[in-house]
């Protein structure tokens, strides 16, 4: 891939990953590069080409780099401050170490060309291992031959990361350029507030209307009672005073309600019947 424009620092050169390998705090993957891998070919012409994206580690351990170009590779990963530089005069092809985290890391590579330099054939590769032993780069360089299949090694690939652009606008957790200061929030450890409970108000009991012992005036008897009439002896209009025979007529009244005899109203008492003492 032919790039001659130099990539500027990127805004999060790195980003934790789940355990399922998937990307934290909103990231997304978009793809992966191409390999680092330009099998030998005739070039007269100076050439310049550049990977950048995210280099995927599974797990923590001590990896090694194997870098090897006629003329130059380099690569770089900002946020470990590791930049290796393989050029065609340098006869060692021990490989680099590096400590690495599991998760997502920002790489580039960059590989240049100058015939003037060189042999007069270009060719590049780049090849990430967990173990110390030496690859054979031959075998990945020669189109004729099948890539060794080992585990822990091979040809790197850089992982596309992208976030919406509300969030790259909004996300206070970030700076250009740094890496220290970039922490996340994983949402699927995020503890869910549980909202506190709301009392319910309790309704003040509605109050009970004393009862009234007078019945309406205009209420008509109830079916099959008949009105009780009040009598009042003369001998008892005599000795009782005006106050004591209101008084004695209102508790026949009321007596008489309690057992539950429909009466006529006070308004509506006929005359008392009078009738001589015997």
């Amino acid at each position: 891939m032919n790039n001659t424009q130099i990539t500027q620092e990127p805004r999060y050169p790195f980003v934790p990953m789940f355990a399922n390998g998937q990307p934290q705090a909103d990231f997304y993957a978009n793809g992966i590069t191409a390999p680092v891998l330009i099998s030998p070919r005739s070039a007269s012409d100076d050439t310049r080409h550049e990977w950048t994206g995210y280099l995927k580690i599974m797990k923590r351990g001590t990896y090694f780099l194997s870098l090897d170009a006629d003329s130059s590779i380099s690569l770089a990963i900002p946020f470990k401050n590791v930049e290796f530089t393989k050029e065609a005069k340098d006869l060692s092809v021990k490989p680099e170490s590096v400590v690495l985290e599991q998760g997502y890391y920002w790489c580039r590579i960059v590989h240049e060309y100058h015939p003037t330099l060189g042999s007069g054939q270009e060719f590049c590769i780049a090849v990430l291992s967990d173990k110390t032993d030496v690859p054979d780069i031959n075998s990945y360089l020669d189109p004729n031959v099948t890539p060794p299949d080992k585990e822990g090694e091979e040809v790197i690939t850089l992982v596309n990361l992208y976030r919406d652009e509300e969030e790259e606008t909004t996300s206070s957790s970030s700076s250009e350029g740094g890496g220290d200061d970039f922490e996340f929030d994983p949402k699927s450890s995020s503890p869910v507030p549980v909202p506190a409970p709301v009392p319910v108000p309790v309704p003040a009991p509605a109050p009970v209307p004393a009862p009234c012992l007078l019945p309406p005036a205009n209420r008509p008897p109830k079916r099959n009672h008949a009105p009780v009439p009040v009598t009042v002896t003369r001998k008892a209009m005599r000795t009782a005073s005006k106050s004591n025979l209101l008084r004695a007529i209102l508790m026949g009244y009321c007596l008489v309600k309690a057992m539950h005899v429909s009466i006529l109203p006070l308004q509506e008492v006929p005359l008392l019947l009078l009738r001589s003492d015997s």
